[in-house]
C-alpha cells in the first residue's frame, strides 16, 4: 500500500472512529496507530475540528412526518408481504 492510499485509509477509519462505527478492537488499533504517528494525530484533530465546526454552524432539522410515512410505504412496497 503506498503512502497516499495508507493516509486515505486512515482518514476513512478516523471518520468512522468519530462516528463510533468501528468495533472496539478496530478503535483500539486505530488509537494505537494515532498515538505513534504525529501525522495521524494531526488528521484526527483536523477531523474533530471539522466535525465541531459543522455542529456549531448547523441546526438539526427533524424530518417531517410525511417523509417518514413515505419511506415506510416505500419499504412496505419493496419487502415481501410476509415481512412487512
Amino acid at each position: 500500500m503506498n503512502k497516499a492510499t495508507q493516509v486515505q485509509d486512515v482518514e476513512t477509519r478516523i471518520s468512522m472512529f468519530l462516528d463510533q462505527e468501528l468495533s472496539p478492537a478496530e478503535a483500539r488499533t486505530l488509537q494505537q496507530l494515532i498515538d505513534t504517528n504525529p501525522e495521524y494525530r494531526r488528521l484526527l484533530q483536523e477531523a474533530k475540528d471539522l466535525k465541531n465546526l459543522v455542529r456549531r454552524h448547523t441546526t438539526y432539522q427533524a424530518a417531517p412526518p410525511a417523509l417518514h410515512q413515505s419511506i415506510r410505504q416505500q419499504i412496505r412496497n419493496i419487502l415481501p408481504t410476509s415481512i412487512a
